[in-house]
């Protein structure tokens, strides 16, 4: 049926304190196991929103992994590494000096390393360099050839993503998170790109 119009539901949704609800630059007003989200703290969330904030909400079980790496590293309370995670998310494609993510995470480039890897189970070109492959995977599956979706998330040519696709347990290790500090399994060394 064509010409059929369709109508968006725009309305704020209602929102229960066991929702899963993550938005950059937002943390509620107290850190730890409280449990989940407060009514106040689902009240502060409906505010940002009407202002103009970015909110995300979704609804799975505590099971299921975060389908996006944008999210799968983000469970920790490190403000530093969440900076220079926000860096990288909006800069993948870029070239991203140490110097420059350590600045931006107002550490040093070792402390850096350091709290990044303790918080993610990756190094801060591990975590750019997943965010790329995701990327291109992506493009590869809308029909680019592997050169292009290369180039467009910031490898010089398809030999270094198809390198990073072929990592056998990479993938499996991040989806699992066993990738994870204290998971009995060591992350994965990462190289240059």
């Amino acid at each position: 049926m064509q010409g059929v119009p369709l109508v968006a539901d725009t309305r704020w949704p209602e929102l229960a304190p066991d929702d899963l609800v993550i938005v950059p630059g937002w943390r509620p007003a107290a850190h730890g196991p409280q449990g989940p989200v407060s009514p106040g703290d689902l009240l502060r969330l409906a505010e940002h929103h009407a202002a103009g904030g970015t909110v995300v909400y979704a609804r799975r079980n505590g099971h299921e992994p975060q389908a996006s790496a944008l999210m799968r590293h983000r469970s920790h309370l490190s403000d530093s590494v969440h900076r220079v995670q926000n860096l990288i998310d909006s800069r993948y494609a870029e070239p991203l000096p140490l110097a420059e993510l350590a600045a931006a995470g107002g550490v040093a480039e070792r402390t850096l390393t350091r709290l990044f890897r303790a918080s993610t189970g990756l190094t801060p070109l591990g975590y750019q360099q997943l965010l790329r492959v995701e990327r291109a995977e992506h493009l590869i599956g809308r029909g680019t050839t592997v050169e292009a979706a290369a180039r467009a998330v910031g490898f010089t040519g398809a030999r270094m993503l198809r390198r990073l696709r072929a990592r056998p347990t990479r993938s499996d290790q991040v989806l699992s998170g066993s990738s994870r500090p204290g998971s009995g399994t060591p992350p994965a060394t990462s190289r240059a790109a």
